[in-house]
């Protein structure tokens, strides 16, 4: 329908327009106008600046297509206040990051010192038991059942690897491992 109406009125302007001037040939063959003015009356000029000026489709007036940049549907545009407004919140984030990094860093650095050092090597579990004992209490033996059998061990005697009988007493063995200088108290368990 705009179609129509933007081709009616360039019809319209058209005919508008004063006809060309009569031509003639002359004697010697060149055109020259004509001195007598034409049968046909000119029509009177229409005024057209008052009617909005049509863009070569007749789709939207002329002014408003000059601004617009003209649509193409195969690339992807998005709003520049969209994309401002996202970069925006972008760059606010990213601020927000950096100042929660510097403020961790800062109370690591003044509230923690440096890692405490690993702790010391521990020697194994004892995995066998003191079960009795007999002779003088300067001299006793002490008797002890693990997984490899029962065992007579003496002050001083290495006993199941690497385990070391270091005293003997009334309701309990003292046990040392090689290499380490803590001891562990086992009880009298009584023949388990």
């Amino acid at each position: 329908m705009k179609r129509l109406a933007a081709l009616t009125l360039l019809l319209l302007a058209a005919a508008c327009t004063a006809p060309p001037p009569a031509r003639s040939l002359s004697a010697d063959g060149l055109e020259e106008e004509s001195p007598r003015p034409s049968r046909r009356k000119a029509p009177a000029q229409a005024d057209l600046s008052s009617l909005p000026a049509l863009s070569l489709d007749g789709l939207a007036p002329a002014e408003e297509t000059a601004e617009e940049t003209p649509r193409n549907l195969f690339t992807f545009e998005e709003d520049p206040a969209l994309v401002a407004e996202r970069k925006r919140k972008a760059d606010e984030a990213a601020q927000k990051a950096r100042e929660a990094a510097e403020k961790a860093a800062w109370i690591k650095a003044h509230t923690y010192g440096p890692p405490p050092p690993p702790p010391p090597p521990q020697p194994p579990p004892i995995p066998f038991h003191f079960v009795g004992y007999f002779g003088r209490p300067d001299d006793r033996v002490g008797v002890f059942t693990g997984g490899s059998g029962m065992v007579l061990a003496q002050k001083g005697d290495q006993i199941f690897g690497s385990f070391k009988v270091v005293d003997i007493g009334y309701e309990s063995a003292e046990i040392g491992f090689q290499g380490f200088t803590e001891t562990q108290r086992i009880p009298l368990t009584g023949g388990k």
